[in-house]
């Protein structure tokens, strides 16, 4: 998965799940990792930060809804 890929999920995760959707990724890589799928749940870990970043207020702070 490219970056580009990992940053629409992010939106699209954000777009359906609201404010669950940290929650969502979360879940989704401890699901992979109990499956054994280190590479699937190293995807979720980036698409979990693009989120969390995407929900900034300002790129880079540690405040609130970007």
């Amino acid at each position: 998965m490219n970056e580009l890929d990992l940053w629409r999920a992010a939106k699209l995760l954000i777009a359906t799940k609201g404010a669950e959707a940290p929650a969502v990724a979360q879940e989704r890589v401890r699901a992979l990792r109990r499956a054994g799928d280190e590479a699937g749940a190293r995807a979720w870990v980036a698409i979990a930060a693009a989120i969390s970043e995407l929900r900034r207020v300002t790129p880079g702070s540690k405040d609130g809804i970007h």
